[in-house]
């Protein structure tokens, strides 16, 4: 299991639908993860989380989990 620190995001709204997705970036040479079409308020939570936890975010590719954190995580979700 390894944890890659978030180091921003970018919002796609996509009005016909009234969904959007979440593309999050990591460090340099990594790639990004995009999320597949979120719910308005799948969309909302994600976007608020980035907004005010983005420095303490952590993702798990393999299983696809998002954490907050101040240091990086040793486990899977708790």
């Amino acid at each position: 299991m390894t944890w890659k620190k978030v180091t921003g995001y970018e919002l796609e709204w996509q009005v016909r639908i009234k969904g959007g997705r979440v593309t999050i970036l990591f460090g340099e040479g990594e790639s990004p993860a995009t999320s597949p079409v979120l719910s308005a308020q799948d969309f909302s939570v994600m976007a608020d989380m980035f907004r005010h936890e983005l420095l303490r975010v952590w993702y798990e590719d393999a299983q696809k989990i998002l954490k907050t954190s101040g240091k990086e995580p040793t486990s899977g979700p708790s």
